[in-house]
């Protein structure tokens, strides 16, 4: 055994984390290929509520554009079948 090896021993038999510090020693790999895994699913799962959030939000302002639209031909004094017209043909 070289000298690092029995430093490590000895640290890892001596301090309280020491077994979980071996665990984690033996078992890098596994870990690291677990965080790959679990932040690739967590991106994916963020990108997804994004993706619906914004979908939803560009509902929202659609419409209230829309209607802002209508309000101010109501305002300009566009006729109520000019108006219904245009509504028909924008929801299509």
């Amino acid at each position: 055994m070289n000298t690092a090896q029995t430093t490590q021993h000895i640290l890892t038999g001596a301090t309280l984390g020491g077994g979980m510090l071996e665990w984690l020693t033996v078992n890098s790999s596994a870990v690291t290929a677990l965080a790959v895994v679990a932040t690739a699913v967590t991106s994916i799962g963020f990108g997804y509520w994004n993706a619906r959030s914004n979908s939803e939000r560009n509902k929202v302002n659609r419409r209230d554009i829309t209607e802002a639209i209508f309000k101010d031909l109501e305002k300009s004094g566009k006729s109520q079948d000019y108006i219904e017209d245009l509504r028909y043909s924008i929801r299509d």
